[in-house]
């Protein structure tokens, strides 16, 4: 944890000062704005940057006004490559009219940077509004899971898939009694939460937590831990869970019945969990343990990338999220080339795996084109 509080606060200070210069320099300076209108962005940057780390180690200073705040922040920050797009516009087309100077006239380019300067506040603008809606309103997305022959009588099964809340700062009681309500109205055989579910310590978010409680299916609500749990102290979240009516997977299961057909449902806890504690460990196998290999097994995992140790064990469907489908265009691409499995179902040499966009959102509160999403998949 401790690079991160060192690091990212470097890289959002450069990132911030880039911007800034192309703010000042394009989007200023052709409308003769004083650079002086600048000072409240960099308030709105840097101060709940400071209360976000000041947050992250004292949990108890939280408070709505400050996610309000951060929620701004992180707003900004997710939109700041549109500004360094249009920086790196200009400085080609600057490139081009120093080439070229008695075709282009002083006048006509201050009519091209005036132009180009509202069309990025419109851009800004649309790209904020559309991504914030997509990332508050999750699709409901149903799946259709193909059963071998062997497991038609499952066919019908649903399960309702919630992943990557991150309740927090910018997610609050609002957006999860809408969660609650969407999924609840799906009626599935089983709910299962894939990890993420908040950034914060239970006891500071107890209220935000509350509607979980209101999950419903006819066979429980189950749950496996993700990084986020352990970045905010994992042995507060384990044994908080269970009072909202989960089923807590710490690599174990439990058998319930379809049709008068077994079904394993299975979890272990995330891939990192051995970088803050031995308590708890990532062991598909364990969580597998006495199943007999011909029982349809789900296995509950975070991290997608989990396959190459559930697919040994015979699991039929493994369920995960973390990637959140890169949240937003563009760095779905750059997520894309370190996950094999980013968003949607994959058949991986006969075990199906589905990954979760994440029914919330990390930081920015911005999922432009790739939206959250509360996942129905049913076995047919």
């Amino acid at each position: 944890m401790s690079w991160f509080i060192i690091v990212a606060p470097i890289f959002v200070f450069c990132l911030w000062y880039y911007c800034r210069k192309i703010l000042k320099n394009h989007f200023f300076a052709p409308f003769n704005i004083s650079p002086k209108y600048l000072y409240p962005l960099d308030v709105l940057i840097f101060i709940p940057l400071i209360l976000r780390f000041i947050y992250r180690l004292k949990p108890q200073i939280y408070s709505s006004f400050i996610g309000d705040l951060i929620n701004i922040n992180f707003m900004m920050l997710g939109v700041s490559w549109i500004v360094i797009s249009y920086g790196i516009l200009f400085f080609f087309l600057e490139r081009k009219w120093d080439k070229n100077e008695e075709k282009y006239d002083p006048s006509r380019r201050l009519f091209i940077k005036k132009n180009l300067a509202y069309s990025g506040v419109g851009v800004l603008g649309t790209v904020s509004s559309v991504g914030a809606y997509q990332a508050y309103n999750p699709d409901i997305k149903k799946i259709k899971v193909p059963l071998k022959d062997q497991d038609k009588s499952l066919s019908g099964f649903t399960i309702t898939q919630i992943s990557d809340l991150h309740i927090g700062a910018s997610i609050g009681k609002d957006f999860i009694e809408e969660v609650v309500r969407d999924s609840n109205k799906l009626d599935s055989d089983i709910v299962v939460i894939t990890g993420d579910i908040a950034d914060g310590t239970p006891v500071e978010l107890a209220n935000d937590l509350e509607p979980l409680k209101n999950l419903k299916s006819r066979h429980g609500v189950y749950y496996v831990n993700g990084n986020h749990e352990f970045y905010w102290g994992i042995d507060a979240w384990m044994e908080y869970l269970p009072s909202l009516g989960m089923t807590v997977l710490d690599n174990n299961h439990k058998i319930i019945s379809f049709n008068d057909t077994n079904i394993c449902i299975a979890g272990t806890n995330d891939f990192i969990a051995p970088r803050f504690t031995q308590r708890y460990t990532f062991d598909p196998k364990k969580a597998l343990e006495g199943v007999d290999r011909e029982t349809y097994s789900i296995m509950l995992t975070h991290r997608p990338r989990s396959f190459p140790y559930t697919h040994p064990l015979g699991v039929n469907l493994q369920l995960s999220g973390h990637t959140h489908g890169g949240q937003s265009y563009p760095w779905n691409f750059v997520t894309g080339l370190v996950q094999p499995y980013l968003a949607g179902l994959y058949d991986h040499d006969g075990m199906w795996i589905y990954v979760n966009r994440g029914t919330g959102f990390w930081g920015p509160p911005n999922r432009l084109g790739i939206g959250s999403e509360i996942t129905q998949l049913t076995l047919g």
